[in-house]
């Protein structure tokens, strides 16, 4: 298993959060979507509405990843399409996945 993305690294990860939502990040295009809650929530979120947040499902243009690791939340900073000059961050819940969907193969 993946336990942390870096701002320099390369491939294409979903990443699952303690919200159940996922996150496709791919380093290469340098872009993010979030699927509001895919799968189940974790225990901590039992009872909890899913958040939907604005622009889900839509491909988001990647600034930066200043965290991405397993246990933690993630934090994206976005450059939001309708005006390329305003930088946003994306804070998820609790990381409790990362899985390759390309890229470098695990351990290298």
């Amino acid at each position: 298993m993946i336990e942390e993305l870096r701002n320099t690294d390369t491939g294409a990860y979903r990443i699952r959060t303690g919200a159940g939502s996922y996150y496709l990040l791919d380093l290469d295009a340098r872009t993010l979507t979030r699927l509001r809650a895919a799968v189940e929530m974790a225990p901590d979120f039992a009872g909890m509405e899913p958040a939907e947040l604005r622009r889900d499902g839509e491909q988001l243009d990647l600034h930066s990843v200043f965290a991405c690791r397993v246990g933690e939340r993630a934090v994206f900073a976005l450059q939001l399409r309708d005006d390329p000059s305003v930088v946003t961050l994306r804070v998820t819940s609790q990381v409790q996945e990362i899985m390759a969907l390309s890229g470098p193969p695990e351990g290298t």
